[in-house]
């Protein structure tokens, strides 16, 4: 029966982590989802399953600049009280 199967993975899937706090087993677990979409893919397209990844990456609009500001501030504001 065909159908598709979806994995949702990050950017760091792709490229890795940046930044020596980014977390070792985050990395390669993502790089792991990115393998098994590629080897199921190819497995599973004889029978008409697609597999795919959709990679998840920040976009910068109005909106997601306010609330990271508003975030920086409470941050900022929460280690002065300390």
């Amino acid at each position: 029966m065909p159908g598709s199967i979806i994995v949702i993975s990050s950017l760091a899937g792709l490229r890795g982590g940046e930044g020596a706090g980014q977390n070792i087993s985050y990395t390669v677990a993502k790089h792991a989802q990115v393998g098994v979409v590629c080897a199921a893919a190819r497995a599973l397209a004889p029978r008409g399953i697609r597999v795919n990844a959709s990679i998840q990456v920040r976009s910068t609009t109005r909106s997601s600049t306010k609330s990271r500001t508003a975030s920086a501030r409470s941050a900022a504001s929460m280690s002065r009280r300390r």
